[in-house]
C-alpha cells in the first residue's frame, strides 16, 4: 500500500489499498513499463472491441491530451466506468452524442450513437427498428428527443445499448468485481458526483492536480528531463544526414495485435488463391478441399429384379418355399460318384 494514492483516493472514494491493487493491474497491462497505456492495450487486456464509443470515454480520460493514459487518468476513467448504475451511463451515452448540451439529439444522432456502441457488430438492419421506436416516443412530433424519451427508447429496445454495458460489466469483472466498487458507487449516487460530462472533466482535472507526480506517466522524472534534454538525432556521430531517413528517428509506432487479430491471422484469414494460410505443406495446400469424394463402384451392392434383396441365405430360404431351389446337392448325383454309388446301395 502507498499511502501516496491518497490524496487522489479520496476524491474517489477508494482507500489506498484499493488503489495499490489496481496499480498492479495497470502494470500488468503496461508490459513495456513506459508508465503509459493505450487504448488498443487497455481494450485488449479486457478482450473487447476497441468501438468510438470506447475511444470516446478514454479521451474524455486523456486529461492532458496525450494520447496515453497514466495511471493516475486510468483511476480516475475505471472509477467512472465501474461505478455507473443504468441510467447514469445511458446519460452519459446521451451527452457524448448532445455536443452543443442542448439537452436534446435528433434521429441521425441516435443512429450515430448505436452505432459507436456496436462498433462493428453494428447491423443496418438496427436502423428501421430505431426509428419506428423513436417515432412512437417522439411526442410533440418534432425530431427531437430529450433524454427521458431517449431513456424510454432504451426500454422498448434494451440491446440497442447492450454492448456498453457489456463494457461495463467486463471491466467490473476484470478490475476486482462489483463488490470491490460498491462503497464508491454508493458515495457516488449520494453524493450525485460528476453526473454530467462537464461535471466528471472538472473531477478529473482535479484528482490530476492533487494526483502523486510519480503516477503521471514519466516517474516523476519530468523535471530532469527538462533539466538534460535529449541530442537532436541530426547531431549524433552514427548518422548520416545525406543518407538520413525519417524512420531512423522518428519510427512509426507498431500497432500491437489483439487476441482476436492473432486468433484471425491463425485460424481465418485467406490469401488470394483461396488456400489458408498455415497450410506449410505445398501438396495439402493445392489439393482441391471441395473436391467431390469418389464413389467406389466396385464396392456397391448389385441388385436387380430377381435377386431378393438381403441376405444369401434369406433368398435360399424364399426359393424353398416356393420350390425353386436349386442348390447344389439338389441336383442329380453324377455317375460312379460316391454319392451315386450310395444311393444304388
Amino acid at each position: 500500500m502507498d499511502d501516496d494514492l491518497a490524496p487522489i483516493c479520496a476524491k474517489l472514494n477508494l482507500t489506498a489499498e484499493d488503489a495499490s491493487r489496481l496499480h498492479k493491474k495497470f502494470q500488468s497491462i503496461d508490459t513495456d513499463g513506459s508508465g503509459v497505456i493505450d487504448t488498443d492495450e487497455f481494450f485488449a487486456f479486457i478482450q473487447m472491441e476497441k468501438t468510438p464509443f470506447g475511444q470516446k470515454l478514454f479521451a474524455l480520460i486523456d486529461e492532458n491530451g496525450s494520447g496515453e493514459i497514466d495511471f493516475n487518468e486510468f483511476l480516475v476513467g475505471l472509477w467512472n466506468m465501474c461505478t455507473f448504475d443504468e441510467e447514469a451511463l445511458l446519460k452519459f451515452a446521451f451527452q457524448l452524442v448532445d455536443e452543443d448540451d442542448s439537452g436534446y439529439v435528433d434521429n441521425n444522432e441516435i443512429v450515430q450513437m448505436v452505432k459507436s456502441v456496436h462498433g462493428s457488430k453494428f447491423s443496418s438492419k438496427l436502423i428501421p427498428h430505431v426509428k419506428k421506436v423513436m417515432k412512437k416516443f417522439d411526442q410533440n412530433g418534432d425530431g427531437q428527443f430529450s433524454f427521458n424519451e431517449f431513456k424510454n427508447c432504451h426500454k422498448e429496445l434494451p440491446l440497442l445499448f447492450m454492448p456498453a454495458f457489456t463494457l461495463k460489466n467486463a471491466m467490473e469483472d476484470e478490475f476486482f468485481g462489483l463488490g470491490f466498487w460498491k462503497h464508491a458507487r454508493q458515495a457516488r449516487k449520494k453524493d450525485m458526483r460528476a453526473q454530467s460530462i462537464r461535471d466528471f472533466m472538472k473531477l478529473n482535472a482535479e484528482c490530476q492536480r492533487v494526483a502523486h507526480p510519480k503516477y503521471s506517466g514519466d516517474g516523476g522524472m519530468q523535471a530532469f528531463k527538462k533539466s538534460k534534454p535529449k541530442r537532436p538525432a541530426w547531431e549524433k556521430s552514427d548518422l548520416d544526414p545525406s543518407r538520413m531517413r525519417v524512420d531512423d528517428i522518428d519510427p512509426a509506432k507498431k500497432e500491437k495485435k489483439t487476441r482476436a487479430d492473432k486468433l484471425e491471422d491463425r485460424y481465418a484469414k485467406e490469401d488470394k488463391t483461396g488456400f489458408r494460410r498455415f497450410d506449410l505443406d505445398v501438396n495439402e495446400a493445392k489439393r482441391d478441399r471441395h473436391e467431390v469424394k469418389v464413389e467406389r463402384k466396385d464396392r456397391a451392392r448389385a441388385y436387380t429384379d430377381e435377386i431378393i434383396k438381403g441376405s444369401k441365405s434369406r433368398q435360399i430360404r424364399e426359393n424353398k418355399a416356393k420350390g425353386d431351389y436349386t442348390g447344389p446337392r439338389s441336383k442329380p448325383p453324377a455317375p460312379g460318384s460316391r454319392r451315386d454309388m450310395g444311393k444304388r446301395k
